[in-house]
């Protein structure tokens, strides 16, 4: 299915319209936008912090002594990688990680302080001025010595701290990823430097964002693999605006506990602040229990440490208006890779997996997904017991497969401007990835009609691959053209080779019963589906109609395609597409050649109406008819042709019924709460129909002639 049809299937259940001349590729864009910001909305929130960094600068964020480096756009590395010599950086902040006391120097945009930190939970900052702040588990004591003065507080480490396998030190160099970012743990340096009698691993990269650039840069001793030191530097308008740097003194030398207690001395001026109100716990009596396990996919290791987050139930309003989920927990996998939480509520409970030591993709792989690998999700009872929730976590060079498709037309000739997409095979609306056409990701095909992608995620259910045409006024149809199902596994290497066929023509010739012909009528083309590709919607002014003899040409069809041709008489007064005097499908098969056929049709204009009425136990707040044409009960993929609302006394009339069977179906609303009621019948042209929906579905009346 394209992605004009799910757009169309959306904006049938909305109030918006479409204009008939819309573009494919826009339409995809809007998915792809879609897409990224529902991306963008799962990122953990210490990925939000890069937002925070462009919007606040960079010394707000370091004053809580926390370094993330959140990539989101434009990232690469400065210079090249040394071909094997040093070692990766995510190797380097898994050896900082195992330090348990810490001795530094710290430089923010020019104002210097000194600070000690140990294991666990303790840290200080001593700055010139005679000010320190000490950090002592949940306790923080900021003192002004000069002034005689001393606050104490709740410690901003305090949250993470005090988490399970979480120490304050660690959020001294915290770096979180994103998957563009996570490359960059996997590289080696790119080059050495000498300082003394010491030679240092160069690590550096760059990114942009709205005008801005970051720099970073790391010089790592090439002996003991330890950091040495870091910088980060924001550029705004190709000046530095903020300036970062933390130069390692000593590691795992002795610090006594003395340097982590203040106590006020007397006649000194002491505030102090209490902790904000925290969020309730979840109950943990009710909701359901969900539990995992995380291992690395190369060795079947456990991965301890782990850090998950866990987010659902009904979005709430925050004080500073903002919205969140009423429902959000962290959880982190034991020594063993086991996590468990409890209380999540009913319905689905988002997941995410991170953690800079270990900070390589996370893919799930329990078959109760209902997400996607990148985002995966759950669907829960609120009530019962979900196990075996169990991930993989691979380095980038084992997770990602890679795609290469060559697009060609029926000749042979390279198609360009084409895009291509991996969507779901079992789920008409899901979109698995976008396929780029380059590693520059260049979205659309270049003139050789070639993509190569590299940065495909691994799928857990079958997908297919999606190659559209660039334009709706082409010489393609602007349908999609799928490839077979398949599973994308790690490491792999998939190709296609996809052809697109040339659109198909024909002339319709429309007829009466008596065989002659028909002027004004609307014609349309729908594939086997229903969905309508000739014209958009019908909401082009320029209704396609046939001429005084009864003659109108279609296009936009696949060779030998299955299509059903739609024949409406439109109410002068009111053009309305939704609404016809008279409405007729007939099946109907394109051609297979490029001549352009022409197909005779009948088109009995004899009006045919269905009138009902709504009866269940309670009055709904309001309802909806609709009138499909394809399909199963509640099957997706059928598509909608016409529909009406239901007055208030709970009254319904569908004007312009086509003949044949079809499925009517009706959305009844109850507050917030709906329910969906639906039956089949076969109508004749010129009747009425009297049916009833209750709470035993559809109900068929009386059948008489239409006056």
């Amino acid at each position: 299915m394209s992605s004009v049809e799910k757009i169309k299937r959306l904006f049938a259940k909305s109030t918006i319209t479409v204009n008939s001349k819309v573009d494919e590729r826009i339409i995809r864009a809007s998915l792809v936008a879609l897409d990224e910001s529902e991306k963008a909305s799962s990122i953990s929130s210490g990925l939000n912090l890069w937002r925070i960094i462009m919007k606040v600068g960079i010394k707000n964020l370091f004053a809580t002594m926390v370094i993330v480096i959140a990539v989101l756009v434009g990232i690469h590395l400065l210079g090249d990688s040394m071909g094997g010599s040093g070692i990766a950086f995510g190797e380097v902040l898994e050896k900082f990680s195992r330090v348990q006391t810490l001795h530094a120097r710290m430089v923010d945009n020019g104002q210097e302080c000194e600070v000690w930190a140990k294991r666990p939970n303790r840290i200080r900052f001593d700055y010139p001025n005679g000010k320190y702040e000490i950090s002592n588990g949940p306790t923080m004591w900021i003192v002004d010595e000069p002034n005689n003065m001393a606050t104490q507080k709740p410690s901003w480490h305090f949250k993470e701290a005090q988490r399970r396998g979480i120490d304050v030190l660690d959020s001294l160099i915290r770096m979180e990823y994103t998957e563009g970012f996570s490359g960059f743990f996997s590289e080696g340096p790119s080059s050495q430097i000498k300082k003394g009698n010491k030679t240092f691993d160069q690590y550096q990269m760059e990114f942009d964002d709205h005008g801005s650039k970051i720099q970073f840069e790391a010089l790592v001793d090439s002996e003991t693999s330890l950091i040495y030191q870091m910088k980060a530097g924001l550029y705004q308008a190709e000046k530095l605006s903020q300036f970062f740097e933390l130069s390692i003194l000593d590691y795992d030398h002795p610090i006594s506990d003395t340097k982590f207690v203040f106590t006020p001395v007397e006649g000194m001026r002491v505030s102090i602040e209490e902790p904000e109100d925290s969020e309730p716990a979840p109950n943990s009596a009710s909701g359901s229990t969900l539990s995992g396990r995380i291992i690395w996919a190369s060795n079947q290791k456990p991965v301890s440490g782990a850090r998950l987050t866990f987010s659902g139930g009904p979005r709430v309003r925050t004080p500073d208006g903002r919205s969140k989920s009423s429902f959000f927990v962290r959880a982190e996998t034991d020594s063993d890779g086991y996590w468990r939480i409890t209380g999540a509520p009913k319905g689905g409970i988002r997941m995410t997996v991170r953690s800079w030591e270990f900070e390589w993709p996370a893919m799930p792989t329990f078959t109760t997904n209902v997400g996607s690998p990148l985002h995966p999700s759950v669907v829960v009872d609120g009530q019962s017991e979900y196990t075996g929730l169990n991930f993989k976590v691979y380095k980038p060079k084992d997770l990602y497969a890679r795609i290469t498709i060559d697009v060609k037309d029926e000749d042979g000739h390279p198609v360009e401007g084409a895009s291509a997409f991996i969507d779901y095979a079992d789920e008409p609306w899901g979109m698995h990835q976008h396929v780029y056409a380059t590693p520059r990701k260049s979205q659309f095909s270049g003139a050789d009609g070639k993509f190569d992608n590299s940065d495909i995620w691994p799928s857990i259910r079958p997908v297919k691959l999606s190659v559209d045409p660039n334009s709706a006024d082409g010489l393609y149809p602007i349908r999609s053209t799928f490839s077979e199902p398949f599973m994308i596994e790690p490491k792999e290497h998939y190709h296609f080779d996809i052809v697109i066929p040339y659109k198909r023509e024909m002339t319709v010739k429309v007829v009466d019963p008596e065989h002659e012909p028909l002027d004004g009528v609307s014609v349309s083309v729908l594939d086997e589906n229903a969905a309508q590709f000739f014209p958009f919607q019908g909401y082009d002014p320029d209704i396609v109609s046939t001429n005084s003899g009864g003659f109108v040409d279609v296009s936009g069809m696949f060779p030998n395609e299955n299509v059903i041709i739609a024949l409406k008489r439109l109410d002068a007064r009111e053009p309305d597409p939704w609404k016809p005097l008279a409405f007729a499908c007939v099946p109907a098969t394109a051609p297979q050649s490029r001549d352009k056929p022409i197909v005779e049709v009948v088109f009995d204009e004899r009006q045919i109406v269905i009138q009902g009425s709504l009866v269940f136990d309670s009055n709904p707040d309001s309802a909806m008819i609709y009138l499909m044409l394809t399909g199963e009960r509640d099957d997706s993929s059928s598509m909608m042709v016409l529909h009406t609302k239901v007055d208030e006394n709970g009254k319904f009339l569908l004007r312009g019924v086509p003949a044949g069977r079809i499925r009517l179906a009706c959305s009844v609303f109850f507050g917030k709460q709906s329910r969906t009621s639906e039956g089949t019948m076969t109508t004749e042209p010129g009747f009425k129909y009297t049916v009833k929906f209750s709470e035993e579905g559809l109900q068929f009346i009386d059948q008489r002639p239409n006056p």
